[in-house]
């Protein structure tokens, strides 16, 4: 396989993927089930970094519950599990990562860290890669993304509606959710297209540069957006918001509207329909979007996709509270 196109690069940090990947087309009616189609053939890399920000929630701050611990013990156990999990979290975003650049990043010193990461892969969560002095996830992290998967009833929902959607906007669908200030896609379903948006379950979304962050920033309160959107807003294209006041009004047009558009913001020449997901009480939980190359395929921007993405995030919604979906 070979890149279909090639993309202008941010000023500063990592190089972003492609913008799209080619792929051969699948059957009709098949289920992802959360994989991606990566340029090495392997499926795996799919969940290496789907749930480290979720089970971080889940396992570690859910549990501590934010309580004061008098016993110093205690403290120092919870700081080292801190520690440990934002090891993951690095990798996560890249593997393998050196030693020197997992102690910068982390802020460990490298006696420290090195006793983690020997913890870490005595039971299967971190393994050495093949430089020396390198590191990557191992593969207890598969188990626990896939159990988070099958486990997840917003991902069980949201699943087959994916599918459906898909097919029917012959673009890229996914769902993302808001953790701990970022957007991560925790299902998607690669479009039917041979060309089409590179993108994976786990992968950070940037919030004020794509559809679904734009949903997910316009269902917080006021004080909650300004505490996530501290810091410079990076620009990734020419057309980027990155003043606040641009941004805040964007984001007051697509509460007023009920779902979010996006071309070129993040990758010039892909566009993006976004719209939300909500629970009982109507609060904006999750966002939905369905993506695609402007050129090259059928995906656009228009009325009848904005009907196809919101009548999906309905469809999830009403399930998610176990009531027929409502008429878009």
């Amino acid at each position: 396989m070979r890149r279909a196109s090639t993309m202008r690069l941010p000023s500063a940090g990592p190089p972003p993927a492609p913008p799209f990947i080619l792929r051969y087309p699948r059957p009709a009616g098949t289920v992802s089930a959360g994989r991606v189609v990566s340029l090495d053939g392997s499926s795996a890399i799919a969940y290496k970094s789907t749930v480290l920000q979720p089970l971080q929630l889940r396992l570690l701050y859910a549990r501590t519950g934010g309580e004061r611990k008098e016993n110093r013990m205690e403290n120092g156990t919870h700081r080292s599990m801190a520690k440990a999990f934002r090891i993951l979290e690095l990798l996560g975003e890249e593997s393998p990562r050196g030693l020197a650049e997992i102690a910068r990043e982390a802020g460990l010193g490298k006696s420290g860290l090195c006793r983690l990461l020997k913890s870490l892969s005595a039971i299967g969560y971190v393994v050495q890669a093949g430089e020396r002095g390198a590191y990557a996830l191992g593969p207890k992290v598969v188990a626990l993304a896939e159990s988070y998967l099958a486990s997840d009833r917003l991902a069980a929902v949201a699943r087959p509606v994916l599918r459906d959607l898909a097919l029917e906007a012959r673009a890229s669908a996914h769902v993302a959710v808001l953790v701990e200030g970022k957007a991560l896609v925790v299902v998607k379903e690669p479009s039917p297209e041979l060309i089409q948006v590179n993108s994976r379950v786990g992968a950070p979304i940037p919030l004020h540069a794509s559809a679904l962050g734009k949903v997910l920033l316009a269902g917080l309160p006021e004080a909650e957006r300004r505490r996530v959107l501290r810091g410079p807003l990076a620009r990734f294209s020419d057309t980027t918001i990155t003043e606040r006041r641009g941004l805040r009004a964007a984001l007051l047009e697509v509460r007023r509207r009920g779902f979010a558009l996006e071309s070129g913001e993040e990758h010039p020449g892909v566009g993006c329909v976004g719209s939300p997901i909500r629970d009982l009480s109507g609060r904006w939980i999750a966002a939905l979007s369905i993506s695609g190359p402007l050129r090259g395929t059928p995906f656009r921007l228009d009325a009848g996709r904005i009907k196809l993405a919101r009548g999906a995030a309905d469809e999830i919604s009403a399930r998610l509270r176990g009531s027929p979906a409502r008429t878009a």
